[in-house]
């Protein structure tokens, strides 16, 4: 029985599979009609494992070059006391409307010149003023806490 099974290298980083670079086992007819259609893999030749060591040593510099930058992005988020954002509120401290990740990513802008996008906040429920913690993941696994604190527009 003929070997249904076939080695790739992952030219993008795909949810299920692996990583750029990685080399993987997957089976003949899901490389040919989708990894490959696709562009996301390609087969494995020797001449193609060069390129993969030099893929995964570029990978290795860009991981080291992201991870100090979060790092620094950390100190300066926990440096930051708190951030503060005016609403209007209810007699029962309750505020009008919400308060989203957008808000969240002005307010950090404004006050710090970082830039976040919305998948990088962990939001939790904001319906009352006080002050509120909230996750923000700056880079995979490379996490900060920061004080958010709801004020009255009045105020």
């Amino acid at each position: 029985m003929a070997n249904k099974k076939i080695n790739v290298i992952l030219n993008k980083n795909f949810k299920h599979l692996g990583a750029k670079g990685d080399i993987i086992e997957v089976a003949k007819g899901y490389a040919r009609n989708y990894l490959f259609r696709n562009e996301i893999a390609v087969p494995i030749h020797s001449a193609k494992i060069n390129y993969l060591e030099y893929l995964k040593q570029k990978q290795i510099k860009e991981f080291n070059i992201q991870q100090n930058e979060a790092k620094k992005i950390q100190n300066y988020l926990k440096s930051i006391n708190k951030f503060t954002i005016k609403r209007k509120i209810s007699k029962n401290n309750i505020i009008f409307g919400s308060i989203t990740e957008k808000d969240i990513i002005e307010t950090i802008r404004n006050n710090t010149g970082i830039e976040l996008n919305k998948s990088q906040i962990k939001l939790p429920d904001l319906k009352k003023t006080g002050i509120h913690i909230i996750d923000l993941e700056i880079i995979k696994n490379f996490n900060v806490q920061i004080k958010l604190q709801i004020l009255p527009e009045t105020i």
